[in-house]
């Protein structure tokens, strides 16, 4: 598996600390809290796609700023 082959060269990120900013982010540790790998074949299309997961706080510090993402959340009642 991929996962394995990151793992014997970055070692295991299942236990990394929870980390609140992408400026405490060390040298090789994750920024993702979950990857999923997922295939399928929508209109008879063979794909596959990697969802991932990183926490709120990391995605507002990267995206917070840009006017695009503020439009959408004020659309969608999370900003006021």
């Amino acid at each position: 598996m991929a996962v394995d082959v990151v793992e014997a060269k970055h070692g295991s990120t299942t236990n990394q600390p929870d980390k609140s900013s992408a400026a405490d982010i060390q040298e090789n540790q994750d920024l993702f809290e979950d990857m999923r790998l997922n295939a399928g074949t929508f209109q008879n299309v063979a794909h596959i796609h990697l969802k991932v997961k990183i926490s709120e706080k990391m995605f507002d510090d990267c995206w917070g700023n840009s006017d695009t993402f503020r439009k959408l959340r004020e659309e969608n009642g999370k900003l006021s």
